[in-house]
């Protein structure tokens, strides 16, 4: 390559759309999902991450000692040596709340002993910081909630019932 030749930029960086959807892009859309979260949201280091390999009765504990409360999502991620909050989202791969393990302690002890990745939810639909409402709503699918992704991370997530406050009157269910 000379050097007044420039390597091509791969398509998917030049989607306007992709990068919006995966939290590269913000403006320009009306709505936009930070929009309606609470201020400053997004700027902590990320929804709580248990690791995948994590027994139940320790993935309680460590939500627990965190601070999580009883129907927030919790990711489930990869178990990476060195890995830090906010998580990239290939690391997520499950989520969970600190109530639904608690009751699945309840409902039969012995599953404490079991490794969360095999107890732990799907994982959640992602949406960008910079998405619309309207797009974020339709991105959830039978979903409750998605994760909110700022430059590729998981930085936060966000309630159907959020989004339906920001989304626009004729759109309807």
């Amino acid at each position: 390559m000379s050097t007044l030749e420039r390597p091509s930029v791969p398509a998917s960086l030049r989607d306007d759309d992709w990068s919006r959807r995966n939290g590269f892009l913000e403006g320009g859309v009306e709505r936009p999902v930070r929009g309606l979260l609470p201020a400053g949201a997004l700027d902590a280091p990320g929804p709580i991450a248990l690791r995948a390999d994590l027994t139940v009765a320790a993935a309680v504990e460590q939500a627990a000692a965190e601070g999580a409360l009883g129907r927030t999502p919790l990711a489930v991620v990869l178990p990476r040596a060195g890995a830090a909050r906010p998580h990239a989202l290939g690391d997520v791969v499950a989520a969970t709340t600190l109530a639904g393990l608690r009751a699945l302690v309840r409902e039969d002890p012995e599953r404490a002993g079991s490794p969360l990745r095999e107890v732990a939810d799907p994982a959640l639909p992602h949406v960008g910081a910079g998405q619309s409402a309207d797009e974020a709503w339709a991105a959830l699918g039978e979903f409750p909630a998605a994760w909110v992704l700022v430059d590729g991370r998981v930085a936060g997530w966000v309630r159907r019932a959020r989004l339906d406050q920001g989304r626009t009157p004729e759109d309807g269910p």
